[in-house]
């Protein structure tokens, strides 16, 4: 079953057997609406890392690569090219929604 949400440049695909979705509070404010309840808020842990990657993208970005860095076994969801670049660099497994 793939459970999917959209709203303006977010898109959120996941399926049901993955155990956990997470979403920062940056990322739920710019989604602008309720999120579903298979969708967990988790705070960035090091915000000082999360502000220096705000310095070239958006806060919702930043804070998915800064909360995904301190995860493991992570995929990361990501629209922008830029951000996914980042992603790259930094070495973490993601995907594009576009």
């Amino acid at each position: 079953m793939l459970n999917c949400i959209e709203q303006n440049k977010w898109t959120v695909c996941v399926r049901a057997f993955i155990q956990a979705s997470y979403c920062t509070k940056e990322m739920s404010e710019e989604f602008g609406e309720l999120l579903p309840e298979w969708i967990v808020i988790k705070e960035v842990t090091n915000k000082k890392y999360q502000q220096i990657l705000e310095l070239s993208l958006d806060k919702g970005e930043a804070s998915a690569i800064a909360l995904s860095l301190e995860l493991q076994n992570v995929l990361l969801i990501l629209n922008v090219l830029k951000a996914r670049k980042e992603a790259k660099r930094l070495g973490l497994i993601f995907t594009g929604t576009l």
